[in-house]
């Protein structure tokens, strides 16, 4: 994904970095919090994230989600598998005052196979995540970004 996101000349910061650079307006624990009661940001987390991205003077900021399935094990190969959904937003800071959702993506859902469940996890994620960039980035570039 971050491959994907540098081709595209896309600036990737992680989220210690954020909080720190946003004196906490913008905290991977708040959207952490939020997705582990449902598929929504909070109006809370949106807000503070708004204020943090506008202090930082970004005019995108990007979330996403994955989630793992139960694995299943191929009774004659032996290969484990399993289902992994990725999704993603993209939040435009541009209007002095609001936000809108300049692109979104999925669920995309790809089944991991490895031979293990570490290893079918990792193949899935790195497939869908891989899927999911790309199509931020078209949309994106759709918009004349």
């Amino acid at each position: 994904m971050n491959g994907v996101f540098a081709t595209a000349q896309m600036f990737i910061v992680s989220g210690n970095s954020l909080r720190t650079a946003s004196k906490g307006l913008i905290d991977k624990e708040m959207f952490i919090a939020d997705y582990g009661k449902g598929d929504e940001l909070s109006t809370h987390t949106l807000e503070s994230l708004g204020r943090g991205s506008r202090s930082l003077e970004l005019k995108h900021f990007g979330i996403g989600t994955m989630t793992l399935g139960k694995k299943s094990v191929n009774s004659v190969s032996g290969a484990v598998s399993v289902l992994v959904k990725v999704s993603g937003t993209i939040y435009s800071y541009e209007h002095p005052v609001f936000a809108r959702e300049a692109g979104s993506v999925g669920p995309i859902s790809v089944n991991g196979i490895g031979k293990d469940e570490e290893e079918a996890q990792v193949n899935g994620l790195v497939i869908a995540a891989d899927r999911a960039a790309k199509d931020i980035v078209n949309q994106l570039r759709n918009l004349g970004y």
